[in-house]
């Protein structure tokens, strides 16, 4: 799985997420479901296998946003992380914050905190063992492909509005 950023503009399987990252979990006709809101305090994107529903293939769930007091460290972020998954803490050179992440049979779960900033990704498998990639590769990729959106002042690709500042009224 790639982690490096796309630079064709219909690359985008949801606003910021690379359409190949997902894919070659989900299959190419995958099932999309997306949000984001114009202050960019929250971005969302799902998408799972067609068959999922029947009990078998993939799905994957990419958010990111503003840590305030709705998603705050008690379920999201740097301190959940480290609570949840205190034996895998891992960084990347040159950028801010750190992450965090855990594997079960099933599904894989990468998060991210910088600064005031949050990532989370989750990739779920329920297919047969010898079918399966490896989860905690695609999970940690995935974030790191959409941490100079979600962590920096990249505009977020694909989507059809920038996110503005906040207003304080």
């Amino acid at each position: 799985m790639p982690s490096a950023v796309p630079t064709d503009t219909t690359s985008w399987i949801c606003p910021g997420v690379p359409t190949d990252s997902v894919t070659i979990i989900t299959g190419d006709t995958p099932e999309i479901s997306t949000a984001g809101d114009p202050y960019g305090r929250i971005w969302i994107c799902r998408v799972q296998t067609t068959t999922l529903d029947k009990g078998v293939g993939s799905s994957v769930s990419i958010h990111w946003g503003l840590l305030t007091e709705g998603n705050s460290y008690k379920y999201t972020g740097e301190e959940s992380s480290r609570v949840r998954f205190p034996e895998n803490i891992w960084t990347l050179p040159g950028i801010e914050g750190s992450g965090a992440w855990a594997t079960t049979s099933l599904d894989s779960t990468a998060q991210w905190v910088c600064g005031d900033h949050y990532v989370e990704v989750r990739v779920f498998e329920k297919k047969k063992q010898r079918e399966r990639r490896d989860m905690n590769a695609d999970a940690r990729n995935l974030l790191t492909s959409v941490l100079p959106w979600a962590c920096g002042d990249q505009p977020v690709p694909g989507a059809t509005t920038s996110p503005t500042p906040t207003p304080t009224d």
